[in-house]
Formats: structure tokens, sequence, C-alpha cells
């Protein structure tokens, strides 16, 4: 867009007010619907009933924020403030770590998978020692 030869005003806030649409109400609505998890989530009288669901929404609130985060960042920012290097690793996150890491994060609910995570993490340790 920037490199048109002509006024790019309206572009830009058509850009934008679909970023709002698209983005924002989106991200807005999922973390209202957290809210009332969370607010059920407290009203579950066993500490461990409580623990297991905040474990399950762990993982999803994590991989929601990463997705929702690095978009809104990618999208939302003033151009101002943009520079080459910074759009670069924000691309890399949000187009190859965020996919990459979805599935290590809800793997980890499993815990066979925790297991081999820890005895891997603590040879790791062991051999730096």
């Amino acid at each position: 867009v920037r490199l048109a030869c002509v006024d790019i005003t309206l572009n830009q806030v058509v850009i934008l007010a679909s970023s709002v649409v698209v983005l924002l109400v989106p991200c807005c609505l999922v973390s209202l619907s957290y809210a009332h998890i969370v607010a059920a989530i407290l009203k579950i009288r066993s500490t461990q009933g409580r623990r297991k669901a905040f474990e399950t929404c762990a993982s999803h609130l994590t991989v929601v924020s990463m997705s929702y985060g690095m978009a809104l960042f990618t999208y939302m920012q003033p151009r101002s403030t943009a520079s080459a290097e910074q759009d670069k690793v924000v691309v890399l996150f949000y187009a190859v770590v965020t996919p990459m890491l979805n599935p290590l994060i809800y793997s980890l609910r499993n815990k066979d998978v925790k297991a081999a995570l820890s005895r891997v993490l603590m040879k790791s340790f062991e051999s730096k020692n």
C-alpha cells in the first residue's frame, strides 16, 4: 500500500477498520469468555478440581494469547513505530514459532510427555554440570 503513487489514507482507514472487526472484536469476546470460565473455576470447591481446570485453560489461553497477541501486534501497530527488523521478528514468531509451539503446549498436558521432557531436561542439566 505504501508503494502506491496515490493518496492511501482511505486504504489505511479500511485496513484499520477491518483489523478491528477481524481481530480486536473476537479477541475481546475470547477474553470475556475466559473471564467467565475463570469465575466458574473459582467456584469449584475442591482444590484438585480447580487445579485440573486451570491446567486445561492455561494451555488454551497460552495458545490464544500468543496467536492474538502477534496478530494484533502485526496488524494494529502504528506504521511510524514499525522497523524492518522488528517486522521480520514478529512475522517469524507469528508464522513459524507460534504454530510450532501449539503441539508442544497441548502435548504437555499428557503425563507421559511431561515425564519424557523432564528426563531429557534432567540429562541435559546433568551433562552441563
